[in-house]
């Protein structure tokens, strides 16, 4: 019998009565318990007892609740639904609302306006994962009120990113090299100008600090700076940051026309639509097929043929490192592969 997880739903259920039901010889004995029959698998597994009570699960946001904001407890409740089969949803919620809820209900008054909010977040956040809230037996969402905007989780995310007490300071302790690079993205930024931009250095220069002065003063001008970097040590250095792979959904094996896997649909694309600058470290770590593979979605995302969508890009890395690797490569195909080609080319076309 082929195996099946708590996120495919009625697959799951199915197989449960299939593996502990002996007895039925069609699906309505399998909906029907005790002369009732139900309207799903999940609704009769429940009567039957083959779902495990929801203890563990609920002490569990109970503990996020005591030292996590409510958008973290919001999240934990979303993963809870997709991937832990919670017997009982509707009880989970009444018993968890008030910790769900806690933000909106400082910022809206409207009781009905909050519930469409939570629920609104959690539908965003099986969406972004492949999944939905259909199936769950949670408050509907009241058409007649109306949200002023629908916040994708990507976003929302980016927007309440905390930073430490010395990233704050940062601006203040640049050398003259730093403070040269910071003042030209700057400029860009204020003056609305796209540009592609480099930061090469050795390692211990300063470039790392540099990013974080430059990503704390973006965001207090209530702009969004993603940050990204090629390994995953490098972006842990640094606020919010990610892998370049899973920012942008590269493709593992890449071709001269390879494609980012992200749908205009997703929070990823409105994501990179509102973004205002992408700081993307160790740039020279990859090989250009990744630098034209998001040159490609950005300009997609973006409808601006500019490089790189018209996005203001600081490029940052050490081309004294050696060369991306390529397997069985010639020497003609390892420089090929070399992101600096790419890059002054890009620059290249900013300029004309």
């Amino acid at each position: 019998m082929d195996s099946a997880n708590p996120g495919e739903r009625e697959q799951y259920y199915l197989r449960l009565f299939l593996l502990h039901v002996s007895g039925t010889t069609c699906f309505e004995d399998l909906y029907t318990i005790n002369n009732v029959k139900h309207p799903t698998f999940r609704k009769a597994a429940l009567e039957r007892g083959l779902i495990e009570p929801d203890d563990g699960l609920s002490q569990c946001l109970i503990e996020t609740s005591f030292f996590q904001f409510p958008n973290v407890v919001r999240r934990m409740f979303a993963m809870i639904l997709s991937f832990c089969a919670p017997r009982d949803v509707h009880r989970l919620w009444d018993d968890h609302y008030n910790a769900l809820s806690e933000d909106y209900r400082r910022q809206y008054k409207s009781v009905e306006r909050v519930q469409n909010m939570v629920h609104t977040y959690f539908m965003i956040f099986l969406q972004s994962m492949g999944d939905n809230s259909d199936g769950f037996d949670l408050p509907k969402i009241n058409q007649n009120v109306d949200l002023e905007f629908v916040v994708f989780r990507d976003v929302e995310e980016e927007f309440s990113m905390v930073f430490e007490p010395e990233h704050l300071q940062a601006r203040d302790f640049l050398y003259h090299e730093q403070n040269f690079m910071y003042d030209e993205v700057m400029w860009h930024i204020h003056n609305y100008i796209p540009g592609v931009s480099f930061i090469d250095g050795p390692g211990g220069t300063g470039k790392t600090f540099l990013y974080k002065a430059l990503l704390v003063n973006i965001c207090s001008f209530g702009h969004i700076a993603l940050v990204t970097a090629s390994s995953g040590v490098a972006a842990n250095n640094m606020p919010g940051g990610r892998i370049t792979h899973s920012r942008f959904k590269i493709p593992i094996n890449l071709e001269n026309n390879s494609v980012c896997k992200i749908s205009r649909q997703s929070g990823t694309a409105q994501l990179l639509q509102v973004a205002k600058v992408i700081i993307w470290d160790k740039a020279s770590m990859g090989k250009r097929h990744e630098l034209e593979a998001v040159d490609r979605i950005m300009k997609d995302i973006a409808g601006i043929m500019l490089p790189f969508g018209g996005k203001i890009m600081v490029l940052g890395g050490d081309f004294r490192q050696v060369f991306p690797v390529v397997r069985s490569g010639t020497r003609a195909q390892t420089v090929d592969s070399n992101i600096e080609c790419r890059l002054f080319g890009l620059l290249l076309s900013s300029c004309d």
